[in-house]
């Protein structure tokens, strides 16, 4: 082998120690701490014995090309760079210099043992394990697969395995193999691939007593009752195992990818804990499905992906000590018996949802500052459990403490969504308090929470209002709770099926738009505050046989609506129709007479952007029969296009005269009335029924 001669620049060292008098950093460590090739899916671990870097690789195995992983002390540079080097079957030497310019030489070199050998192998047979035992082969560079998929094997023992050490992609033991265990497995220590064991009728205990590293295990079984892998450092992929456990042994785990511990209902599974002591991060962790777990254990774990814990009846203490960012899912699904939850560290989560935990009484995360979403179905917790909470995206709460009045953190600077969904009268809380410097996107109110006692917010609150009562209770039937605050909003959209009183008084402002679809229970509707709102405006209430509204449905100081404006109001009680302040609205304008309205006033308004249409209801077997002329639009001078339908009684239509002309006779339309005059009708000045 070939020896690269090393040069250390002279700059540089100067450099280094030019900066050293600066920085109160001694600098004085050169030492190498770890050094690792990657090859493919096999990982070379190097043993650093004083100045000597040793690689061990199988006969025959290439290590050309390879990858470097090389950590050193704090601060120190390598030269020359292991990144730059694909040729390690040669030896090298190496420099490592400190922060103070001392420096020390290590010599890399690899050696060989075993027997390597290069394709997948398949052993159906006990006759073909001894075979390929018989031959010593320790690194396989290929699939290796035990047992045939079906039928039965004659396959009773793996010990003439022994020599292996390790295999390049997967191994699967196939669920026909007639092994007790795994022994002839034991010196196995790494699987690039996927370990996959079938539900091997006789595995009471699943160990690999040597192996380090695997791409992943999976065991689905109806009678492994104990998992031991007392060496095992790494997982890069899926694991799961999903089998009766009375016991798991993983102490060296320091990484994972997405972990699996489960077992099938009924299962006889005795498990009461699970500690992973070393495990400090991973993809996503899943615990469902034990009885009689009692406690999980991650100490050391700092990241993770998600953590899941769901039906665990007996489960009553989650101890993550150390955890700091979990940027999916913290998922707390049916712990009937867990009382207390402690995340002293957790500063990020994504959607953190607790659900069906009633002994919960304690929620401590005094360092959440972030979180994407919460869903919290449980009547002891609350926003206030999250003192340092500054940013969260939409909070759901299904059951909401009564006990005094729901409020934001202090230290909350936004939360993109609230949602409160209370199931049951008792679930609601007695106050909803949004005031503060937190801006909120957007409130939601759904089902019985609409018995809330009130709801503040500051005047430029900013968020959308949603009321969402489909499914709200009907005896008694409710109204919108008292509302202070509110003057500016983005939006405001409101389902009121079931609600009696509608009423949004303070709401002076809506930046986007107004939307309500409501039922024939609703007696009265005001926004009395409202003047200006920059998009739609849709207003929908009632049916045609309605006769619960008031007689007159206004809104007192709307003066503009930048697009549409749609008023349906199908009560038989609806008299007339009032907009007194309203001057400009810069889409269609959309008035519904009903059946039983006397008139329909706009005194001010000067200009509509698209189309203005007058008809009767929604249905096209009714009509108006009171309406008699259209004065309330006598102010109109800007209008695109007309058209008015189904006013029995209509004879004058003079209203319109400062309208005229329009730009074309295309855009008048009428039918249905008692005079249906043309466009040139119009023109001739013929303005009522001769």
């Amino acid at each position: 082998m070939k020896t690269l001669l090393i040069y250390t620049l002279a700059a540089v060292v100067a450099c280094a120690a030019c900066t050293l008098e600066k920085d109160p950093f001694a600098g004085t460590d050169h030492y190498i701490a770890s050094f690792t090739l990657q090859q493919g899916e096999a990982t070379f671990e190097a043993a650093i014995t004083g100045d000597l870097i040793t690689v061990t690789a199988p006969e025959g195995f290439s290590l050309n090309l390879a990858t470097a992983t090389v950590k050193l002390s704090e601060r120190a540079t390598i030269y020359p760079d292991p990144a730059g080097i694909t040729d390690w079957e040669s030896e090298y030497q190496f420099v490592v210099t400190a922060r103070d310019g001392s420096r020390a030489a290590y010599t890399y070199t690899v050696v060989r043992s075993g027997l390597a050998h290069a394709g997948a192998v398949r052993l159906y047979t006990q006759e073909d394990v001894d075979a390929f035992g018989e031959r010593g082969i320790t690194y396989l560079d290929g699939e290796l697969t035990i047992g045939r998929p079906t039928g039965t094997d004659t396959i009773h023992s793996l010990a003439p395995l022994a020599s292996l050490r390790e295999v390049a992609y997967g191994i699967v033991v196939n669920p026909t193999c007639a092994i007790t265990d795994m022994d002839g497995l034991h010196e196995l220590r790494r699987v690039g691939g996927i370990i996959q064991v079938g539900a091997l009728p006789r595995l009471e205990t699943f160990s690999l007593p040597g192996l380090q590293a695997a791409g992943g295990i999976t065991l689905k079984t109806t009678v492994t009752y104990v998992i031991d892998f007392p060496r095992l450092e790494r997982l890069t992929r899926q694991s799961s195992f999903s089998c009766p456990l009375w016991q798991i042994n993983l102490p060296a785990l320091r990484s994972a990818g997405d972990l699996t511990i489960t077992t099938a209902s009924g299962s006889g599974a005795a498990l009461t804990g699970i500690t992973l002591p070393a495990l400090e991060q991973a993809g996503v962790l899943i615990f469902s499905s034990f009885a009689d777990l009692f406690e999980v254990r991650l100490p050391a774990l700092v990241t993770a992906t998600e953590f899941r814990c769901s039906s665990l009846a007996s489960l009553a203490f989650i101890y993550l000590p150390r955890l700091q960012e979990l940027p999916g899912q913290l998922y707390l699904y049916t712990l009937a018996s867990l009382t207390e939850l402690d995340l002293p560290a957790l500063e990020r989560v994504g959607t953190f949802t607790i659900t069906s935990a009633a002994a919960l009484r304690v929620l401590e995360t005094p360092r959440l500052v972030r979180a994407d979403a919460f869903n919290f179905n449980t009547t002891s917790v609350s926003l206030s459990h999250f003192p340092a909470l500054q940013t969260v995206g939409k909070v759901t709460l299904y059951k909401a403490t009564t006990t005094g009045k729901f409020s934001l953190p202090p230290a909350l600077q936004r939360i993109d969504h609230l949602s409160i969904e209370a199931r049951l009268d008792t679930e609601v809380p007695d106050e909803i308090d949004l005031r503060g410097t937190a801006s909120v996107g957007g409130l939601e109110v759904r089902a019985y929470a609409l018995r809330v006692g009130k709801i503040l917010a500051n005047d430029d609150f900013g968020g959308s209002l949603i009321f969402n009562y489909s499914s709200a209770p009907t005896s008694p039937y409710p109204s919108i709770p008292p509302m202070e605050g509110f003057a500016e909003i983005d939006s405001l959209y409101c389902s009121s099926a079931g609600v009696v009183r509608l009423a949004f008084p303070g709401i002076r402002k809506v930046k986007r738009g107004v939307y309500h679809s409501g039922s024939t229970t609703t007696t009265s509707f005001s926004l009395p505050d409202l003047e200006e709102v920059g998009g739609n405006l849709l207003f929908q209430i009632g049916g045609t046989a309605s006769s619960t509204l008031s007689a007159v449905v206004t809104l007192e100081k709307l003066r503009s609506v930048g697009g549409n404006l749609t008023l349906m109001v199908l009560s038989t009680s609806m008299q007339q129709m009032l907009l007194p302040e309203l001057a400009s609205v810069g889409g269609n304008l959309t008035l519904y007479s009903g059946r039983y309205g006397r008139s329909v006033d706009c005194p001010k308004l000067t200009s509509v952007g698209g189309k203005f249409t007058l008809t009767a209801t929604n249905s096209t077997s009714y009509t108006n029969g009171y309406l008699v002329n259209l004065d309330g639009f006598s102010a109109l001078t800007n209008v695109r296009a007309v058209e008015i339908t189904r006013q029995a009684k209509l004879t004058s239509f003079e209203g319109l005269k400062g309208a005229f002309p329009l730009a074309a006779a295309t855009n008048w339309t009428v039918s249905g009335n008692s005079y249906n005059p043309t466009y040139q009708n119009l023109l001739d000045g013929i303005w009522v029924k001769p």
